[in-house]
């Protein structure tokens, strides 16, 4: 395989991607950069159900939330996913290819926050954290990773590495 094939899969837009596809395959109907903005988005879904579709379960991101996504792929703020059906099912596929997701309660007033890092950089989260808070990321002091995660985050917004 070459360079530039692996780097294009390991993407976190090809990772978004394949959640995508996962979800597509549970039913969902599944659209990435969809129309210019939320309102715009959810106007063309219910039009299409007008029209006999059926969007039960849908995930989408709208154009506005792919600017998200640097030129090479990477997110560089969390990206927001509009979503129907299963808060839980939706989570899984982004974080069965190793994505990190804030804890999301199931209220569908609420969009997915798909984190700007991976599972696989929890160290350099930690570290992060520590740096940010001025105290160790330990077990004791977060028995919930969920919320550890969520604490992360903000701390990344409030300092402004990340934006709101």
């Amino acid at each position: 395989m070459s360079w530039e094939r692996e780097v294009a899969l390991n993407t976190d837009k090809q990772l978004v991607t394949d959640a995508f596809k996962a979800l597509r395959k549970q039913g969902y109907t599944a659209r990435q950069n969809f129309s210019c903005c939320g309102g715009c988005a959810m106007s063309e879904l219910a039009t299409e159900v007008e029209q006999g579709k059926n969007h039960d379960k849908f995930v989408t991101y709208n154009r506005q939330n792919g600017e998200a996504f640097n030129e090479f792929g990477q997110l560089m703020r969390s990206l927001m996913i509009t979503w129907d059906g299963s808060s839980a099912e939706i989570v899984k596929a982004f974080e069965s290819v190793g994505l990190l997701v804030a804890e999301h309660t199931g209220g569908k007033e609420l969009c997915v926050e798909v984190y700007p890092f991976r599972a696989a950089d929890w160290r350099t989260a930690r570290r992060l954290f520590n740096r940010l808070h001025g105290r160790h990321f330990t077990k004791e002091v977060y028995e919930n990773p969920n919320q550890a995660i969520n604490d992360i985050a903000a701390a990344m917004r409030a300092s402004g590495i990340v934006s709101s």
